[in-house]
């Protein structure tokens, strides 16, 4: 049986990964501060672990496979890899986040340009310090294993998202009556299912090699999007456009209280959501449509009360005062 550890493993796409290699026959062990959702699998063997701190409990193990979803920086790389087997192979999941200039017009390969800040020089109150530091850690990983893939996942998505990012959309417009909208609602929006991308996660671990690969799905639109909401719950609404010069006006941010929509204005994010998949798709990575991925989020979100109490975005509330005002004026 072949032996993987799993570093993170109990929350949104780790509970995902965890179910699949379970699937697939492997002996799962984690490895994690047991904070994160403690209980999610008492029948697996856990290693009490602190990315920051102490990891001995590594120390001298063998694996066939480890599938790394919490190193946010070098150092903890580091120290993973001074304490297993080097001839391991090493899944480090990263972000499109590492890429440097995401401000052109053409899609974002693996060949362009990521972040090589050195670490004394990163500012970790700025906003590109999360991609800097990832970027940082996929290096450390290329040292450090002969045999690894690099994984850089964009929005990730589905039941069970803790971020509720595209969740907020689908719960709100399944439910037929006036809705705000962005202005320009035909912005692009680019997402992968977690359940794609665990069971790929799987498939990859299995390949031989070295592999760096941007694990996205379809480019779709704002407005596409919300089309097939509707399609997939049977509402009726009525879209309420939000102008930009109205955002300003009345305080509402893009991407917190607006999700998954950046407004053209920021030129420096033009390609966030134009992430080409080409070599990932070239091994072996499928995205389900957007429409299943609606539906399950829709049945999950029933057993969560999200669509009366949503935990991003507006709320229902804010938008009814802001559908308010923009009529009166």
């Amino acid at each position: 049986m072949r032996k993987a550890l799993v570093l993170g493993g109990t929350q949104f796409l780790g509970l995902h990964l965890v179910e699949r290699l379970m699937d697939a026959g492997y002996d799962v062990t984690l490895c994690n501060r047991g904070q994160t959702n403690p209980g999610a699998f008492p029948q697996l063997r856990t290693i009490p672990g602190n990315r920051d701190g102490n990891m001995s409990g590594l120390d001298g193990t063998c694996w066939d496979v480890v599938f790394d979803l919490s190193a946010d920086g070098p150092e903890h790389v580091a120290n993973v890899a001074g304490r297993i087997n080097r001839d391991t192979r090493y899944v480090f999941v990263s972000t499109i986040n590492v890429y440097a200039d995401t401000s052109g017009h053409g899609p974002v390969t693996e060949d362009d340009s990521v972040f090589t800040t050195p670490s004394e020089r990163v500012d970790p109150e700025s906003a590109e310090s999360y991609g800097q530091l990832k970027a940082l850690a996929e290096s450390e990983v290329r040292s450090s294993f002969r045999d690894h893939h690099i994984v850089r996942p964009g929005v990730i998505s589905g039941p069970g998202d803790p971020s509720d990012r595209l969740a907020y959309w689908v719960t709100r417009f399944a439910d037929s009556g006036s809705h705000i909208v962005p202005e320009p609602a035909d912005a692009p929006v680019q997402f992968i299912d977690v359940r794609d991308l665990a069971d790929w996660l799987v498939e990859l671990g299995t390949v031989a090699g070295n592999v760096t690969c941007n694990a996205v799905g379809q480019r779709t639109t704002l407005s596409a999007l919300l089309t097939a909401v509707e399609r997939v719950s049977g509402s009726s609404v009525e879209r309420v456009a939000l102008t930009v010069a109205e955002m300003r006006k009345h305080q509402v941010a893009a991407w917190t209280d607006i999700p998954l929509w950046l407004p053209p204005s920021d030129t420096s994010k033009r390609s966030f959501f134009n992430m080409a998949a080409i070599e990932a798709e070239a091994q072996g990575l499928q995205a389900r449509s957007a429409e299943e991925t609606i539906q399950d989020i829709l049945s999950w979100a029933d057993t969560e009360q999200l669509r009366s109490a949503p935990r991003y975005g507006l709320s229902a509330a804010r938008e009814a005062e802001l559908i308010s005002a923009i009529r009166s004026e």
